[in-house]
């Protein structure tokens, strides 16, 4: 129905979009020091992880929840987490239409700033 209704190239563009949106926050969590990346950015998904140098192997996992839920609890971005080769995984999803490159910004602040809440315990 969606093809019928919107056209192939529309959707196409629309993907693109997703997937421009995800590479713009794959480049950020590439130039930053204090976070890695679990996958490249796909289909407008991108996977990564805090890891200040401060934080050891083993309470990564745990510091990445805790970021996640100050990031969610803080009701302006919604991001989901993930497990990939045993680690959890910030997951970012940028299917909708409405995100513009600005709320990705805004994101990314929003999880160094609880990444630097986190680190002031």
């Amino acid at each position: 129905m969606s093809v019928k209704y919107f056209g192939t190239d529309i959707i196409a563009s629309a993907i693109q979009d997703a997937m421009d949106r995800a590479r713009f926050l794959q480049n950020m969590v590439r130039e930053s020091e204090d976070f890695e990346e679990l996958c490249e950015a796909q289909f407008g998904i991108y996977c990564f992880r805090a890891r200040p140098d401060s934080i050891d192997e083993k309470n990564l996992d745990s510091f990445n929840e805790r970021i996640n839920t100050r990031v969610v609890a803080g009701g302006r971005y919604l991001i989901s987490s993930t497990r990939l080769d045993g680690k959890f995984s910030l997951r970012m999803c940028t299917l909708g239409f409405r995100t513009t490159p600005d709320d990705i910004r805004g994101l990314f602040d929003a999880i160094r700033n609880a990444m630097t809440a986190e680190l002031a315990l």
